[in-house]
């Protein structure tokens, strides 16, 4: 493991651990728990994620911004309601396995084994390997490994907060023609045309491409290319946001998410022994729009 405290150092805030990473090629905060990368900044780019002002640092509590991972269940539990929205993977602390951070970039590998505290949620041995890349794009690649004695069925997502001048003029191009379902209303649907926000939006397009475009007038826009994910979800809580989501509160209309996962009917099915990889690359494009 090489993190340099010229480059990189652990923090407190609250109850949990932080990684900050500043180096000749750009800036990262990282959570211990959920191997949360929570900011990111390359040199002479605009910040790429956003985290919410009004974020919580608790142990066992989600943090409300960056890349949360949704493993392995997206949303509520299909059966049970009393366990955690979006799974366990982004509550549990996860082990720095490797790192290495340059001038030029930052390689870090992320492990999370079933354990006690896993297996009082969810019974299922499993591993979970994330790799983060960070240098003039960022990449994550996420390896799951099924070490149980019976198939395991998971839906999961990486769920991408974008900062926005003002959400009702972002876009997000490359669904068109994509079939969705959306959550508020239990409505499917077929997208027409770049994706827009003027209210609550919470769909999950099926059988999605793998190159979508979040344009932001104001900011450049971002490139998201991913493999192995099938789905994406765009969700802003729109202005009704403070009073059921008070981590987002008022700033509802300066984030958007736009995710890649494998949900609903494109839920993914390890088999006994077997493993999946999923990766996300996000580029900034290098014209404002």
């Amino acid at each position: 493991m090489t993190l340099t405290p010229d480059y990189s150092q652990w923090q407190q805030r609250d109850e949990l651990d932080l990684l900050h990473i500043d180096a000749p090629f750009g800036q990262a905060l990282i959570a211990r728990q959920g191997a949360q990368l929570l900011q990111y900044q390359a040199h002479g780019q605009s910040p790429m994620l956003w985290l919410s002002p009004l974020s919580r640092f608790q142990r066992g509590k989600a943090i409300r911004g960056g890349i949360p991972l949704c493993w392995p269940w997206f949303g509520a539990h299909p059966n049970d309601s009393s366990l955690p929205q979006h799974g366990i993977a982004r509550q549990l602390d996860w082990t720095l396995q490797q790192a290495e951070v340059t001038p030029q970039g930052a390689s870090l590998h992320w492990q999370l084994q079933d354990s006690d505290a896993s297996r009082a949620l969810w019974p299922h041995p499993f591993r979970l390997e994330l790799h983060m890349q960070l240098g003039t794009t960022l990449r994550l690649t996420l390896t799951m490994h099924n070490l149980d004695d019976r198939p395991l069925t998971t839906s999961h997502a990486l769920h991408s907060y974008f900062p926005v001048p003002q959400v009702a003029q972002a876009t997000v191009d490359g669904l068109d023609g994509c079939s969705f379902y959306s959550k508020p209303d239990q409505q499917s649907g077929q997208q027409q045309g770049p994706v827009t926000i003027d209210s609550l939006l919470d769909r999950v397009y099926l059988n999605a491409p793998d190159t979508l475009t979040l344009h932001r007038p104001g900011l450049p826009a971002l490139q998201l290319r991913s493999a192995g994910l099938h789905s994406a979800i765009v969700w802003n809580p729109g202005p009704g946001a403070e009073p059921h989501i008070p981590d987002v509160g008022p700033h509802w209309s300066q984030m958007l998410c736009v995710e890649n996962g494998n949900a609903l009917d494109n839920s993914l099915t390890l088999p006994i022994g077997g493993s999946h990889q999923l990766r996300l690359e996000i580029a900034e494009q290098s014209v404002a729009c």
